[in-house]
């Protein structure tokens, strides 16, 4: 494939306002109002149809999104009218390439004049070769959808299985049949304020689990660390964390070590929902002492299903409300909230095996799942401005997305 050429925006795609459509005046249905952040909600009504391409004009400034189907453009954005026997796909990862745009002052507010952007110059590819270009990167975001669809389904299986065992008690008695519902026998728990099944008790974190247990040492011996602040994870997904080498500062924080099926979860502001379940800790993985680090005294495996207690939303808030009353500078709560929370706890502990191995199997998949994304995402990103350039040839792209899809 040759180099790309240089072209006028405008002799490639036409731009238009969106339509105004307040709030107020929205009607429930099925076509989705695309804003500059994307869907903002959906409408009964609508202005466009097909493939489109809307980018937005305020706000979020230089994203782009592709849609095919029907559609209403929010009057803070701009859609495309006319692509100009281009292919719509090859437009959206155009635009996505593009980087920050100039911006002009209105009200402030961040904006885009549809004028001056029709005069941009842009690399460009011939028609013949776009089809093939945007396929591959399509293919590749397709993927990533997949992959966090499956992930969502999921989280909501293991939520529902937990529900299952923990706040309805049917779980599969000696004879397979639901305990409760099969006439099991339950008892009033003081301390839960409500009935569990017979044999289960109220106990607290801090009487099975251990917390805060590794920290690292002043002098240490790695070559380096990976340092994970509270805000670089959130409802188990790590977004951000940093690669330090000795002859750098490390943060004062530093010190919680993290092994493998740890659970992780940050005294500040609960309600931000910065925890997770770490399956495969980076080497040396270090984390802010804002976390609680907390894994079961006995089975790991069992973390996953206290894992699930952790993060369901009675407790998030209730945490959320003790860190309100704190008397910090901001909301935050103490390592012991957490250990002090009571949950209901068989005896045999055995009991809770099969629901804990479920759920272990399901955060695995989470996490290979999203490890696989990250390598998805990075190979996107280096390969949108190279082929869009022409820089690499289609058939590299795909040795390069076949080699992704085995990690």
């Amino acid at each position: 494939m040759s180099n790309a050429s240089k072209k006028r925006l405008g002799d490639i795609v036409t731009f238009k306002r969106g339509y105004d459509l307040p709030h107020h005046k929205r009607n429930e249905g099925v076509y989705p109002v695309i804003s500059s952040g994307g869907i903002s909600g959906y409408h009964a009504e609508y202005k466009k149809e097909g493939e489109g391409l809307v980018i937005g004009r305020y706000g979020t400034l230089g994203e782009a999104y592709y849609i095919n189907g029907k559609y209403w453009p929010h009057n803070t954005a701009l859609y495309a009218t006319n692509f100009k026997g281009n292919y719509p796909k090859y437009v959206y990862y155009l635009m996505k390439c593009l980087g920050n745009l100039k911006t002009a002052d209105k009200s402030t507010v961040p904006g885009i004049n549809r004028n001056d952007l029709h005069e941009l110059e842009v690399p460009y590819i011939k028609p013949p070769y776009q089809k093939k270009i945007a396929d591959i990167l399509f293919l590749i975001d397709a993927k990533i959808e997949l992959n966090n669809c499956i992930n969502r389904e999921l989280e909501a299986k293991a939520k529902t299985l937990y529900d299952y065992w923990f706040m309805q008690f049917d779980f599969p008695d000696e004879n397979g049949k639901p305990y409760r519902s099969g006439g099991g026998k339950m008892v009033w728990s003081d301390e839960l304020r409500r009935e569990v099944p017979e044999g289960w008790k109220a106990k607290s974190l801090a009487s099975i689990c251990y917390w805060n247990k590794d920290t690292l040492k002043a002098k240490h011996d790695f070559s380096f660390i990976y340092y994970l602040e509270t805000s670089g994870i959130t409802k188990n997904e790590i977004t951000t964390i940093e690669k330090i080498y000795p002859h750098e500062k490390l943060p004062s924080r530093a010190k919680r070590i993290v092994l493998a099926n740890d659970i992780i979860y940050s005294t500040v502001r609960p309600n931000q929902e910065h925890y997770g379940i770490i399956k495969e800790p980076l080497i040396n993985m270090i984390v802010s002492t804002g976390f609680a680090v907390i894994s079961h005294k006995q089975t790991p495996t069992l973390n996953d299903l206290i894992y699930q207690f952790l993060s369901t939303k009675h407790i998030v808030s209730y945490l959320h409300t003790v860190a309100d009353s704190s008397v910090s500078s901001y909301p935050s709560i103490n390592p012991d909230d957490i250990m002090a929370l009571h949950l209901p706890w068989p005896k045999d502990e055995e009991i809770l095996f099969p629901l804990s191995n479920k759920l272990h199997a399901m955060n695995s998949t989470i996490h290979q799942n999203q490890k696989q994304n990250k390598h998805l995402i990075e190979l996107r990103d280096w390969l949108l401005p190279m082929l869009m350039n022409g820089q690499v040839k289609v058939s590299e792209t795909e040795e390069a997305l076949s080699m992704a899809a085995e990690d």
